[in-house]
Protein backbone atom coordinates (compact mmCIF):
# COMPACT_ATOMS: atom_id res chain seq x y z
CA UNK A 1 0.00 0.00 0.00
CA UNK A 2 1.41 3.36 -0.67
CA UNK A 3 -0.09 7.12 0.57
CA UNK A 4 -0.06 7.84 3.80
CA UNK A 5 -2.58 6.20 6.39
CA UNK A 6 -4.11 6.95 9.46
CA UNK A 7 -5.19 4.91 12.72
CA UNK A 8 -8.60 5.15 13.80
CA UNK A 9 -7.09 7.80 17.05
CA UNK A 10 -5.95 9.66 14.29
CA UNK A 11 -8.78 10.42 12.86
CA UNK A 12 -10.72 10.47 15.90
CA UNK A 13 -8.64 13.65 16.93
CA UNK A 14 -8.39 15.15 13.59
CA UNK A 15 -12.42 15.55 13.61
CA UNK A 16 -12.92 15.59 17.27
CA UNK A 17 -15.25 12.71 17.57
CA UNK A 18 -15.52 9.51 20.00
CA UNK A 19 -14.20 6.33 18.72
CA UNK A 20 -18.05 4.92 18.95
CA UNK A 21 -18.50 7.91 16.30
CA UNK A 22 -16.04 6.78 13.54
CA UNK A 23 -17.00 2.82 14.09
CA UNK A 24 -20.97 4.71 13.15
CA UNK A 25 -19.26 6.95 10.35
CA UNK A 26 -17.47 3.49 9.11
CA UNK A 27 -20.54 1.15 9.29
CA UNK A 28 -22.59 3.12 7.42
CA UNK A 29 -19.65 4.11 4.96
CA UNK A 30 -19.99 7.87 5.98
CA UNK A 31 -16.18 8.27 5.45
CA UNK A 32 -13.58 6.74 3.02
CA UNK A 33 -11.71 3.62 4.89
CA UNK A 34 -10.20 0.34 4.02
CA UNK A 35 -9.67 -2.82 6.52
CA UNK A 36 -6.63 -4.56 5.40
CA UNK A 37 -6.86 -7.89 6.74
CA UNK A 38 -9.05 -6.36 9.26
CA UNK A 39 -7.28 -3.28 10.15
CA UNK A 40 -9.09 -0.44 10.27
CA UNK A 41 -7.36 2.61 8.47
CA UNK A 42 -8.18 5.75 6.49
CA UNK A 43 -5.74 6.75 3.42
CA UNK A 44 -5.36 10.65 4.37
CA UNK A 45 -5.94 11.63 0.91
CA UNK A 46 -9.18 10.16 0.70
CA UNK A 47 -10.35 11.97 3.59
CA UNK A 48 -8.63 15.04 2.00
CA UNK A 49 -11.27 14.56 -0.65
CA UNK A 50 -13.66 13.38 1.68
CA UNK A 51 -13.35 16.73 3.13
CA UNK A 52 -13.41 19.10 0.25
CA UNK A 53 -16.65 17.37 -1.05
CA UNK A 54 -18.18 17.87 2.22
CA UNK A 55 -17.04 21.81 2.02
CA UNK A 56 -18.68 22.29 -1.25
CA UNK A 57 -21.53 20.72 -0.62
CA UNK A 58 -22.23 23.63 2.14
CA UNK A 59 -20.76 26.30 -0.08
CA UNK A 60 -23.12 25.50 -2.72
CA UNK A 61 -25.90 25.63 0.23
CA UNK A 62 -25.05 28.56 1.12
CA UNK A 63 -25.44 30.03 -2.77
CA UNK A 64 -28.90 28.53 -3.16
Amino acid sequence: MTGNFLEPKDVCERYGISIHTLYEWTSANHIPHIKPRGKLLFREQDLVRWEESRLTGVANTKLL
